[in-house]
């Protein structure tokens, strides 16, 4: 019944991915810590890697696995996913999103179809109600076909998270940290606990030229100094 239900899963999996172009960008699979797995997006522009230039995590639990971030195309995210089912065959119960970037957010179709509740700052939810959303997606359609194109979709959050909180799943403990408007109008950053991981979105670059359209400087660096409190 065990093997049964692994290939059921899958070939769930395969499916969902089936329906996206296929990305050719490298991307690898690394292990950060017991629970903690990442892939890391390319330096550049996005028009020049399948707009794969940001990080996405994944928190493998007993009871299924939490996504951070999904990626910036569903090809892209459906990559990430073949790359984790060779490590986990738990279901993808949640994705956590950091921030409303395009690069974070038009992966997020594929784990939604899949049955996993999305979550994200009320930034988010915010961005979602605006035109430019639309506005933006209709760029990357044209700028990144055909791994963004006309059946890729904006997804609405589940749940919209307007104060920290804490939270246990899967015997894993997590602590959720609301920023407010820093790299954007609405960041968070997750902790895992257990592991003492600090998964900051795009609260921290590292060896890159961080994007501040939209930012609010002065507050993003009162946040960098609060990461450690």
């Amino acid at each position: 019944m065990k093997l049964l239900m692994l290939f059921m899963l899958i070939s769930s999996t395969l499916l969902h991915a089936a329906e996206y172009a296929e990305s050719t960008v490298e991307m690898a699979l690394k292990k950060v810590s017991e629970h903690v797995y990442y892939v890391q997006g390319a330096a550049g522009i996005a028009t020049d890697n399948e707009g794969f230039i940001s990080n996405a995590t994944a928190v493998v639990t007993d009871d299924g696995v939490i996504i951070i971030d999904a990626l910036g195309s569903p090809s892209l995210a459906a990559k990430f996913l073949s790359l984790l089912r060779e490590v986990t065959d738990k279901p993808i119960s949640k994705v956590i999103v950091t921030h409303y970037h395009a690069d974070h957010i038009y992966g997020l179709q594929l784990f939604k179809d899949l049955g996993a509740e999305v979550i994200g700052p009320v930034g988010y939810q915010d961005y979602l109600d605006s035109p430019v959303a639309e506005e933006r997606l209709e760029e990357r359609r044209f700028s990144l076909s055909p791994w963004v194109n006309d059946e890729t979709r904006l997804v609405r959050p589940d749940r919209v998270i307007t104060v920290d909180e804490k939270f246990s799943f899967g015997g894993v403990d997590f602590a959720i940290h609301l920023h407010g408007q820093a790299h954007s109008d609405g960041d968070l950053s997750l902790l895992v606990k257990d592991d003492a991981v600090l998964i900051s979105g795009d609260i921290i670059f590292e060896g890159r030229v961080p994007f501040t359209g939209g930012s609010d400087t002065a507050r993003w660096l009162k946040v960098l100094n609060n990461l450690d409190t």
